[in-house]
């Protein structure tokens, strides 16, 4: 037996090289999630039961997934935007130069500096408090937050709660704000996560053996059907709900927001049609232009690149982007912050 797992830690070791994921951190100032200075400073996620493919990330100064460290004001030379949402943002499912904000650095290098703040599950309602930390940090010129399929549903703490992220609570007619649960460092998972054979079973054959714990999980959001027909109760409350959100950011800030959501892809690949657009967006949208916000839907951009190329926007066994999708997304911000104006009369910070 012991041979077996000498073995087997081998194999997924080198072979078939096994995920390995950087470990949680909560930030006891804004209860925000980060990744762990504990973790090894940079390392490799690999995909699937085969272990491909794989990318690189590295854990930078301020605890996020990134090739560069961020800069505080005084320090930086260039004006900053910062990229907030969830795995799709936090960028393990591309090399760490080519996540969402590291494409955006590139694309606009001498221009702006984009940050990325993306926690893995992070709910739309779990903005305000990375906009909070971001402005003490950072003070943004731009900040882009990235939503998808669930991202509304799961900010209302009525329809379960969210581990460590805030929530709003609806009871009897008025949303209350619900913190974020603390993180509790389970040991024994940790230990049990330097496992080359667990870490294969649990993230590339994905084998539940007990929940992730501590441990940053990719979230396997998307891939169902999207244009869900709501009633006009629901559609109030979840009007409501956004609108609230919108207030807590904009007493938090006063630079321009960008909100970006994803597409069905799913009925795309299906149906070779253009999808209907994804119920949550439709309502995100026009809270975006009640609030003062800007709005990018994705479903044109995908469905251009699906017509023109053929490629999957995903992997095949994996609803997250693939580089080319993260590329996609990329070059539509682009455009739309270059066709709003948000980019005109920005302004190097001042040094103190």
């Amino acid at each position: 037996m012991a041979f077996l797992l000498i073995s087997l830690e081998l194999v997924f070791r080198f072979l078939l090289p096994a995920a390995e994921m950087p470990l949680g951190h909560q930030d006891p100032q804004w209860n925000i999630m980060a990744l762990s200075q504990e973790s090894a400073p940079k390392g490799r996620h690999s995909i699937g039961r085969l272990c491909r493919p794989a990318f690189q990330w590295k854990i930078n100064n301020y605890g996020f997934n990134s090739a560069y460290d961020f800069s505080v004001p005084g320090d930086r030379q260039l004006p900053c935007g910062v990229v907030i949402g969830n795995s799709y943002v936090q960028g393990l499912y591309s090399d760490v130069e080519k996540h969402l904000a590291g494409c955006l650095q590139t694309d606009f290098a001498g221009e702006i500096e984009f940050y990325n703040l993306g926690t893995s599950g992070m709910p739309l309602s779990q903005t305000p408090r990375v906009i909070a930390f971001a402005e003490q940090e950072f003070e943004p010129d731009i900040i882009i937050i990235q939503a998808g399929l669930g991202s509304l549903k799961r900010s209302l703490g009525n329809n379960g709660r969210v581990p460590y992220s805030q929530q709003y609570l609806l009871e009897e007619g008025h949303f209350k704000v619900l913190a974020p649960s603390r993180l509790r460092v389970n040991r024994t998972k940790r230990l049990l996560g330097k496992s080359a054979v667990v870490r294969y079973l649990f993230y590339n054959a994905n084998i539940n053996l007990g929940g992730g714990g501590d441990v940053v999980q990719a979230a396997q959001e998307g891939g169902r059907e999207a244009a869900v027909p709501l009633g006009d109760t629901q559609t109030r409350t979840y009007s409501s709900l956004l609108d609230t959100i919108f207030s807590d950011i904009n007493e938090l800030t006063t630079a321009p927001v960008l909100v970006v959501f994803d597409a069905d892809r799913k009925s795309m690949y299906a149906d070779n049609i253009k999808p209907r657009r994804i119920w949550e967006s439709l309502l995100v949208e026009e809270a975006c232009s009640r609030n003062g916000a800007f709005f990018l839907d994705l479903t044109e951009a995908f469905w251009d690149e699906y017509q023109t190329k053929g490629e999957l926007l995903n992997f095949d066994d994996n609803y997250h982007w693939n580089p080319n999708g993260v590329k996609v997304v990329s070059v539509a911000i682009g455009q739309e912050l270059k066709e709003s104006g948000v980019l005109e009369g920005l302004q190097p910070p001042v040094s103190p």
